[in-house]
């Protein structure tokens, strides 16, 4: 049932680089670096773990450009009478423009592999990549990945966006469609008013536009204009001070780590300096009451952000430290505060819940943890399963022979363990001193498993967890108790097996395990 006005075939790949290594596709490419080679250098990172091994295949936009010229083809030996589109995408490895031209009937959504923090090498990238696509003769969608930068802090990059977007405007954009678009409207005021203005009127001028916006905070505009010319000028920083490289994969920028690494130029002095800012706006709104709330919106963001930083210090304090309780402590201030202000729409909080979660302990795991308890070794003895002969033979045995078992840490998934990628079961194995005296019920806190994991102690079948658990699919990076009750064995050793079933990603037990009496 093809849309009757303007039918159009969708082509698009679903987030994700070009890894096809197959001979056609590889000789599609075009590249002058033999198929083989490029195949051995793939397959040797793709052996070690390392998930960019298909950057060794370099741009392979022209066996996608060839794809899509020859489905044209074929539609039109079908229905020449419709005409009919194609809709593609420019992304990741195949974002270089390709070699050959193609029909105006193709339409592209143009993905750039370029993220914050700005500059003017990336700027230059975007138009280069641009210019070449039009000069290839197909039609250009711009939908980006922007705004999925930033975390919740007060970056700014509407000057640089506006740059690109006026480009793409003056060169044969048809479409605009800004993906991901997660929130963060008060700190990121002006770069998303910017996103929406130019996409209403692309001839308004950058003054015209952040004036229109000022203008919404009455006689607190000048104060306003300091605070995000501020965090332009910051934002503008982080090229150079980001302790670590952003953009660095192919596929896109490390957005989701921004957090770990954005109070380092985010400092208690930055947000001190912004905070004096916005109280200044604040008295100099205090006589026009619509003013003073959108000020009051803006102090909020702030320290929305401010709080999402003191736990970022106190989260890398706990790495070092291993004591949780300062970053419990300061996740629950941080949670209060959302709780408190949710309805404002400082920011998607769902969202940022969601990527802290793949790196901070879960506030469930913080709650667990800032109990007393005592944090069990994080090596572990382990042994693949991939016939799945454990169960038959025994391997959960309080007296099983362990000794072609290897070791394996806790705190890491066993794939990169390991050296390579493996779906299916392993077996952990810990050997446990308990006392002669239990003051209570022995309970093991596991940090998280990925995905599906059954767990005896001293050979007794004590608990059960499916995957998804309870319909919850992200419950394989999520902490759960499991208590020991009878099968424990006090005075002597006791022996802790976990049997993991992992059927994608990296597998196992990959947050350390502790030990509580409740």
């Amino acid at each position: 049932n093809p849309n009757p006005i303007a039918p159009l075939i969708n082509l698009c790949e679903n987030d994700t680089a070009g890894r096809c290594t197959c001979a056609a596709c590889l000789e599609a490419d075009g590249s002058p670096m033999p198929a083989e080679v490029r195949r051995a250098n793939a397959r040797r990172r793709f052996e070690s773990g390392d998930e960019a091994w298909y950057q060794e295949l370099g741009p392979v936009t022209n066996r996608y450009a060839k794809f899509f010229m020859r489905v044209l083809e074929e539609v039109d030996r079908v229905a020449p009478d419709r005409k009919a589109g194609i809709a593609g995408n420019i992304y990741a490895n195949y974002s270089e423009p390709p070699s050959i031209r193609m029909s105006p009937r193709i339409l592209h959504r143009f993905c750039p592999p370029i993220m914050f923090p700005w500059s003017g090498s990336k700027i230059n990238a975007f138009k280069r990549l641009w210019a070449g696509w039009r000069a290839t003769g197909c039609e250009l969608i711009l939908r980006p990945n922007f705004t999925l930068d930033g975390h919740d802090y007060p970056i700014n990059y509407a000057a640089e966006f506006s740059e690109c977007l006026r480009f793409a405007h003056a060169n044969g954009l048809v479409g605009l469609d800004m993906d991901s678009c997660t929130g963060q409207w008060p700190v990121m005021g002006t770069t998303l008013y910017t996103i929406a203005r130019l996409t209403c009127d692309p001839t308004m001028s950058d003054e015209q536009i952040l004036g229109e916006y000022y203008a919404a905070f009455g006689p607190a505009a000048p104060a306003v204009r300091t605070f995000f010319d501020e965090t332009a000028r910051i934002s503008r920083r982080f090229a150079d001070d980001l302790p670590r490289e952003q953009n660095a994969g192919i596929v896109g920028g490390d957005y989701s780590k921004f957090k770990l690494h954005a109070h380092h130029i985010f400092t208690p002095e930055v947000f001190a300096r912004l905070i004096a800012i916005l109280e200044d706006a604040g008295q100099r709104a205090a006589a026009t009451p619509l003013a003073a709330k959108r000020v009051a919106w803006l102090r909020n963001g702030l320290e929305h952000a401010r709080l999402t930083a003191e736990t970022a210090r106190a989260f890398e304090e706990y790495m070092q430290t291993k004591d949780i309780r300062s970053f419990g402590e300061a996740q629950k201030r941080l949670d209060d505060f959302r709780a408190a202000h949710e309805m404002e729409f400082l920011a998607n909080i769902g969202f940022l819940r969601h990527l802290e979660n793949f790196d901070w302990p879960s506030r469930a795991a913080a709650r667990m943890l800032m109990e007393n308890n005592l944090k069990l070794p994080v090596e572990w003895q382990f042994r693949l399963d991939p016939q799945d002969l454990g169960m038959k033979e025994r391997w959960f045995a309080y007296d099983h022979d362990t000794s072609g078992w290897q070791k394996i840490r806790t705190d890491a998934p066993w794939e990169p363990q390991i050296g390579a990628p493996y779906d299916g079961y392993g077996w952990y194995r810990l050997e446990l001193d308990m006392p002669e005296k239990i003051d209570g019920t022995p309970i093991i806190i596991f940090g998280a498993v990925d995905e599906a994991c059954m767990v005896w102690c001293n050979g007794m079948l004590v608990h059960r967890r499916p995957y998804p658990f309870q319909g919850d699919r992200d419950s394989w990076m999520e902490p759960f108790e499991v208590s020991l009750h009878n099968a424990v064995f006090p005075g002597r050793k006791n022996v802790i097996v976990v049997r993991v079933e992992d059927r994608s990603g990296a597998g196992g037990i990959w947050k350390p395990c502790h030990l509580k009496v409740k």
